[in-house]
């Protein structure tokens, strides 16, 4: 159980980190959606893959410890490792194409324009 807290986490993350990325070079470049999303997985990609390379290099171990406390941590290892590759699958190829299809082209003063609580700070 605690394996899935941790794994929402990690899953919600790179999803995160690559809208944010796509929308900051639509905003920075000012490019349509698709070539912001072409430009944005260039630069992420390779992170993307990196970490989950080290998370898996750090949990897989744990799947091979002996013992009643063993049988937790494999439990606990193969949910994070397993969470971390479809999160990275769903990073790399199901985000870019909804950021390509339903983002919108950014306009000029978008950031400019703060509303509700947002002129306050």
């Amino acid at each position: 159980m605690f394996g899935m807290v941790l794994a929402i986490g990690l899953l919600v993350d790179d999803a995160i980190v690559v809208v944010e990325n796509v929308e900051r070079v639509m905003v920075e470049d000012k490019l349509p959606p698709k070539e912001a999303t072409q430009k944005s997985m260039e630069q992420i990609q390779g992170a993307l893959v990196g970490i989950a390379m080290v998370l898996s290099a750090v949990f897989i171990p744990m799947a091979f410890f002996g013992g009643s406390t063993g049988a937790i941590y494999r439990q606990f290892s193969l949910t994070i490792v397993s969470a971390m590759a479809l999160s990275v699958l769903v990073a790399l190829i199901l985000t870019p194409a909804l950021c390509a299809t339903l983002l919108k082209p950014v306009s000029g003063g978008h950031h400019e324009n703060k509303g509700g609580l947002l002129r306050l700070v």
